[in-house]
């Protein structure tokens, strides 16, 4: 009978308890929500990122108590720990993620592992160097059972990749649901953050070593060091339990107790940094020591160079604010492009390039009787026509952009920042898309090629010059070098391809933060950003289109940092009504179907803390609520079902000319549901359904957005409303709200011969009816008067200037609200 050691049993007794304590963590967490719904999103995580169980429970064994936070820390993971649902709508809200990353939290043994990590993001974005630290942190522990010596030795490499595959998962997932979700660690005192501004960080070993080093009994430890590491300040801010001193060049620059324990570290730095630093790359040695009664003990003494010539220079994986850009190119002292000079000729050129854009004209097309597929404008660069109606670019985005308050310097005078005639000669065959075919069909056609940087500049000659008189002479790549730089020039190591991305993100920066974005992502990977940049810009300037999901698409990179965009059938069609990405969701800012739809301000999202969850049923408050469970989501709006089966079977009877029609309240009973549909992978589908007493439809509520865009609104003088009866010299229909549902048709084909029947909506007494009244009424233009003697007169006047076939839509309104008078 085979024999089980002493050391084997205390080893699975102790898997045995860690995963009880998960169990634990479980339950406690499920008290503030459904436990069903959480236990289902943490065995959704697990089988989605392929955890192995055997892996699972061992890092959790070699894991469990390390260290832990203080009382900073603390605080700082009871706030991240909060569930519940944060309600959007009546059928969408916010539910947090039961990822493992977040779950860890609530372990009072494991928890050192997301604040630790949090704390590693503020200095780092690279997944390889936070998972390596807290490997190196735990197998230390592990390999020297807790004894600390000067050279250890490494770790096994079978053992370190094993542990590795599990850390890598829930670093991942503490960045997607923690870090990239605005839950920022408080700053650091500014007494820290001065010392050195741009920070020297100690490497992914020698980090997990000195932690592993503080773990021991003694009362006090020094570390010597040139430099203060900041990824080492900030863990032992938010984790030691005792006082930090910080001494620079003999001065005590902070000390504070940070908790109950007695021991002291006193962090000893011979010398200030200047601003920009000149020496993050400079060598150097530290000290790690002990003091025990007068007597000092070197527990460490170790080299640091990085990050040295081979490593790419660190940068902040945490969320930072808007028009900061992020990347290890940016942050290097070496590289000129980050000169005063250049920042301000780049920065006042985005400046100029987004004060055209708020500018441009938004008209209505009558030649364009098919609308655009998604919500959107047409554009015109022309002097706007007199008496023809338009909005500008600013008046459709939600919020003003803050970037031409920064101080970035001054902008030169009358800049030319657009030229139609610069892009056209570049001829037909670079079109991104063939329009005819565009609004021939719903289809959206497949872009011609890949935008490049050349496409962009065609149409910017500011961009030009800036290139032609401030960045190509500083340039020395081989193509700046040549007398004309070719359609191959814009390439990665030249300063005028940098220059132009640079003004591109900045751009970027300002629709995201007229969408209401308030900071943006720690991810430093910009090409998806520029690549979306370069499409806005083209189908602006090109097609003269302002499409809502290229904007919004932008605006959403910008706070989210998803990496790509799923490729999508151009026969789909459809507008996005959110996009999701870890533990975060921007949304379209006119989702809410209780709100009377605006176009002023359109434009905009909602940014929310959570995963969109969608409540079946609004009057169920026990209704299971369905949250998208993929990290990373694009959720369209669901097309309108067609009706015109039922109108051709069941037409409905039309009120003869001059007969009196009576103007009643609508007495409909409406409700409401939505559900959540995949397409595929990463799409989802949000359908909203319409039931009545006699239908139940799908309606694409986007297009009240789209409905609304030309709605005039004249004055009226006749004082209150005026109800009773009316007569009009037209056939009409007069439908209640359950007829709207059953009978309109947004899209309805236009018939050959025109139509001159009148479709008059009872008067409809909420904000729901009206919008989604307007999303199926047919294509056209709006006149809203507030009583029926001016509904009268402006029925007469359209009917009279009607030049499609469809016929005139009329969408009344309940007393002290106004009516929407719609014609084709």
């Amino acid at each position: 009978m085979p024999t089980t050691s002493s050391t084997e049993t205390g080893s699975r007794m102790d898997l045995a308890a860690r995963a009880i304590d998960l169990t634990n963590t479980l339950l406690r967490a499920s008290r503030e929500s459904n436990p069903n719904n959480l236990l289902l999103e943490v065995v959704y995580w697990l089988g989605r990122e392929k955890v192995n169980a055997d892996q699972l429970q061992d890092f959790m064994g070699k894991a469990s108590g390390l260290t832990f936070p203080n009382r900073t820390g603390q605080m700082y993971l009871d706030e991240v720990g909060k569930r519940g649902e944060a309600k959007l709508t009546a059928h969408l809200s916010l539910r947090q993620s039961g990822s493992l990353g977040r779950l860890l939290v609530a372990d009072p043994r494991l928890c050192w592992v997301p604040s630790t990590v949090a704390c590693l993001y503020q200095c780092h974005s690279d997944v390889e160097f936070v998972a390596e630290a807290i490997c190196e942190c735990i197998l230390q522990d592990s390999n020297t059972h807790k004894t600390v010596v000067a050279n250890s030795f490494r770790p096994n490499y079978l053992e370190r990749l094993q542990l590795k595959t599990v850390v890598e998962k829930i670093v991942s997932s503490v960045w997607f649901c923690v870090v990239n979700s605005g839950h920022q660690l408080p700053p650091l005192p500014s007494e820290l953050t001065s010392i050195c501004p741009s920070g020297h960080f100690l490497d992914k070993q020698q980090f997990g070593k000195i932690l592993r080093a503080l773990q021991s009994d003694y009362p006090k430890f020094i570390v010597r060091s040139r430099f203060l590491f900041l990824n080492l300040v900030i863990w032992l801010h938010y984790h030691f339990n005792g006082v930090l001193q910080v001494t620079v060049s003999s001065k005590i620059v902070y000390k504070k107790t940070l908790g109950d324990s007695r021991q002291e570290i006193d962090l000893n730095v011979q010398e200030f940094c200047s601003q920009p630093c000149s020496l993050l790359s400079t060598a150097s040695t530290y000290e790690l020591l002990t003091e025990v009664a007068g007597d000092y003990t070197c527990l460490l003494h170790q080299k640091t160079d990085y990050p040295n010539t081979r490593d790419a220079f660190p940068v902040s994986g945490a969320r930072q604010p808007l028009y900061q850009i992020q990347s290890s190119l940016h942050i290097n002292p070496n590289f000129n492009v980050r000169t005063k000079s250049f920042q301000i000729v780049i920065r006042t050129v985005a400046q100029d390039m987004m004060q055209w854009l708020l500018n441009i004209s938004l008209v209505e097309k009558l030649d364009k009787v098919r609308s655009l597929s998604e919500v959107g404008f047409w554009a015109k660069f022309d002097p706007v026509d007199a008496g023809q109606r338009s909005y500008k670019v600013a008046d459709i985005l939600k919020c003003h952009p803050t970037m031409f308050n920064m101080p970035w310097g001054e902008r030169r005078p009358n800049p030319t920042v657009f030229s139609r005639n610069t892009g056209e000669q570049y001829g037909e065959e670079t079109r991104l898309f063939d329009i005819d075919a565009y609004f021939g069909s719903k289809a959206l056609p497949q872009e011609s090629k890949t935008l490049g940087i050349e496409d962009v500049i065609r149409y910017f000659p500011i961009l030009q010059d800036m290139l032609d008189k401030d960045i190509s002479p500083n340039c020395k790549c081989f193509a700046c070098s040549q007398t004309h730089k070719g359609p191959t020039g814009f390439k990665k190591g030249c300063l005028c391809t940098m220059a132009v991305i640079e003004v591109l993100i900045l751009v970027g920066h300002g629709i995201a933060d007229a969408f209401g974005c308030p900071d943006q992502s720690g991810t430093t990977d910009n090409e998806l950003l520029v690549d979306l940049m370069k499409k806005l810009l083209v189908e602006l300037c090109r097609d003269e289109m302002v499409c809502w999901n290229t904007w919004f698409s932008v605006a959403a990179r910008v706070y989210l940092g998803f990496p790509t965009i799923p490729k999508r059938d151009p026969n789909d069609g459809g507008t996005i009504g959110a996009i999701q990405h870890g533990n975060i969701v921007a949304i379209a800012s006119w989702i809410d179907l209780d709100v009377d739809v605006n176009v002023r301000g359109c434009f905009g999202m909602i940014c929310g803390n959570g995963r969109l969850a969608v409540r079946t049923a609004t009057d169920d408050p026990q209704a299971f609520a369905k949250s998208v469970q993929d990290e990373y989501a694009v959720i369209y709006i669901g097309g309108t079902e067609q009706t015109t089966s039922y109108n051709e079977r069941f037409p409905k009877a039309s009120i003869p000319p001059g007969a009196s029609v009576d103007l009643v309240m609508d007495q409909t009973d409406v409700s409401t549901s939505m559900v959540l549909v995949p397409i595929r992978d990463q799409e989802f589908s949000l359908m909203l359904i319409i039931s009545t007493s006699e239908h139940r439809r799908i309606v694409d509520y986007s297009k009240a957005v789209e409905a609304r865009r030309w709605l005039s609104v004249p004055a009226c003088d006749h004082g209150s409303d005026q109800t009773g009866s009316l007569t009009f010299d037209i056939p009409s229909q007069m439908m209640d709200f359950n007829d709207i549902v059953g009978r309109w048709n947004a899209d309805a084909r236009i018939p050959e011969v025109k139509s001159t029947i009148l479709h008059c909506s009872d008067a409809l007494d909420s904000p729901l009816k009206r919008n989604i009244a307007l999303a199926l009424s047919p294509h056209g233009r709006c006149v809203v008067k507030d009583c029926s003697i001016c509904l009268s007169t402006q029925v007469q006047k359209l009917s009279s200037k009607r030049t499609s076939k469809v016929g005139l839509y009329v969408i009344r309104c309940s007393l002290n609200e106004r009516a929407l008078v719609r014609r084709s």
